[in-house]
């Protein structure tokens, strides 16, 4: 049975934040310098996961989130990420494998098995995403660069493209 309660926070994010329980920090942590590592090479392999790989990287660098010991951790995202990718593709493709549901050739239908290999991706690419602070969930507490703008009257008009029929409901006259 594993540790109980929140995973610890490294010694850098909880200085960010600020120490509001007073306790004292670790004084033999190591520390990494923030830089990418360079991937394994059965990421270079993918290049699904090879792209994610090196886009996740390039976010995370700025805030110092990530050094040489984080390569297993996010090669393995970008690996779950390339996997959930491509089940996606083959389930919304043009193939026999296409949809939720496929038919076998007695005429019975049964789940596609791409379904349970894409929610088996994502759940360890969610997983793997939130070390890292990847969703808004987990990113509430990771120091990091403020906002450059502000939603201050809900979103922008430009934002959405303008309905087809807009121009049409102005009722009858």
């Amino acid at each position: 049975m594993g540790a109980r309660g929140p995973q610890p926070k490294p010694t850098r994010q909880r200085i960010a934040e600020g120490v509001p329980g007073h306790k004292p920090l670790p004084k033999n942590e190591p520390v990494y310098d923030a830089r990418i590592p360079r991937p394994p090479s059965y990421v270079y392999k993918v290049p699904a996961a090879r792209l994610e790989y090196y886009r996740v990287a390039k976010i995370l660098l700025p805030q110092g989130l990530i050094s040489d010991k984080d390569r297993f951790a996010l090669a393995s995202y970008a690996m779950a990420h390339a996997e959930m990718q491509k089940a996606e593709n083959i389930i919304n493709g043009r193939s026999k494998w296409a949809g939720q549901v496929i038919i076998t050739s007695n005429g019975n239908m049964i789940q596609n098995p791409w379904v349970p290999i894409r929610n088996k991706a994502r759940d360890a690419a969610n997983k793997f995403a939130a070390q890292f602070g990847l969703s808004p969930s987990t990113a509430v507490g990771i120091p990091g660069n403020p906002p450059t703008s502000k939603l201050v009257d809900g979103p922008p008009t430009d934002l959405f493209a303008p309905e087809p029929f807009d121009s049409l409901k102005g009722g009858r006259s």
